[in-house]
């Protein structure tokens, strides 16, 4: 058995879902009659309230915030707070700008030109321009940088920075997810990397700035990792000014944590979702639970070359034997999908007729 984003030899696949909770502040009655009776004459505004702290919780310390070489998705958690893309994905799935404005494709699809939003500034001051996407792009196909996100960068034949807001990548011939890639490849500071051997650098657990929302403030090892608000932040004012991360690698003792009010937000197993979170008045009374698909998915992938399962018959039989349902309600107390295809149901990629 094996989970992952990708499998060329999928055959049984479930969806799991996963849960957070957040903390919800309350007033007690009395404090709830009073401020009644004294703002019932002013007009509410919908402001949130800045400053605070949300501490959450990991399973697993980070070890790498450089987004191209680091491979486990604790570090991946902390370094996207820290580094962004020229993409994303809204919360629809719909790919949109982060650090591009706009992007233009060629009508060969040869060519991609994006242009940079012009207010950009990392962290320590200095303005982000396309000179730093061409130097990330420039890192990541260096031979001497180690990457599992390396393949797709590879194919992009010439780059160009023709001026500070225009980054222009060209293909020999189209690669339909050449535009996605671009969601994945987080920017770094040319300033701060350029004379840095991106394998064996401090920069790897002290990042000097950041263009994302946050900014590292305090990593004390397998304990914590305090991050805190980027003032020079470019989408608008960051309203919870520090997030920490606890270094919890059990997910019994992070539930005994939330219980104890020491954490805002954790992810639950199905158990904890289902069931334990009933017994806890505490937990009922001041968190709300969430449930959402998440992209996770489980599978049972066949040795092609090995007899019986070179056989399409035996994996066929195989396959119809396994009741995904079953596993999914006695594993997952039904907190998930079966489906037929390792991408999210209601994604445009899914194939309605499997």
């Amino acid at each position: 058995m094996g989970s992952g984003p990708r499998s060329s030899k999928l055959r049984t696949i479930q969806f799991l879902t996963l849960a957070t909770l957040l903390l919800l502040f309350g007033c007690s009655s009395e404090e709830l009659a009073s401020d009644v009776d004294q703002v019932s004459t002013v007009a509410y505004q919908d402001i949130p309230a800045g400053g605070d702290r949300l501490v959450d919780a990991s399973i697993g310390d980070a070890t790498n915030l450089i987004p191209m070489i680091a491979t486990d998705a604790s570090s991946h958690a902390i370094a996207g707070q820290l580094y962004l893309s020229l993409l994303k994905y809204d919360k629809n799935l719909n790919l949109t700008g982060q650090l591009a404005a706009s992007w233009e494709i060629s009508e060969d699809n040869l060519k991609i030109t994006f242009h940079l939003r012009p207010d950009l500034r990392w962290s320590d001051g200095k303005p982000l321009t396309s000179a730093d996407c061409l130097f990330t792009l420039n890192l990541i196909q260096d031979e001497g940088t180690q990457s599992a996100y390396k393949a797709d960068y590879i194919l992009v034949k010439r780059a160009e920075a023709p001026d500070p807001l225009t980054f222009v990548v060209h293909y020999d011939e189209p690669f339909s997810p050449a535009i996605t890639s671009w969601s994945s490849l987080a920017i770094l500071p040319k300033h701060i990397f350029e004379h840095e051997k991106i394998m064996d650098t401090p920069l790897s657990r002290q990042p000097k700035a950041s263009i994302g929302p946050y900014r590292l403030a305090h990593w004390d090892a397998q304990q914590s990792i305090l991050m805190r608000a980027n003032e020079n932040y470019f989408d608008g004012p960051v309203w919870i000014s520090e997030r920490l991360t606890r270094i919890i690698p059990d997910r019994a003792t992070q539930f005994l944590e939330l219980s104890a009010g020491r954490l805002d937000s954790v992810g639950l197993t199905p158990m904890q979702y289902t069931r334990l979170f009933e017994t806890k008045e505490v937990l009922k009374k001041n968190f709300n639970r969430y449930k959402y698909l998440d992209f996770v998915y489980t599978y049972l992938g066949f040795n092609l070359k090995r007899k019986p399962f070179d056989d399409q018959l035996v994996r066929k039989a195989i396959a119809y034997a396994i009741d995904r349902q079953e596993i999914l309600d006695g594993v997952q107390l039904g907190l998930g999908e079966t489906i037929a295809s390792p991408y999210k149901p209601g994604t445009f990629w899914v194939n309605q007729a499997l």
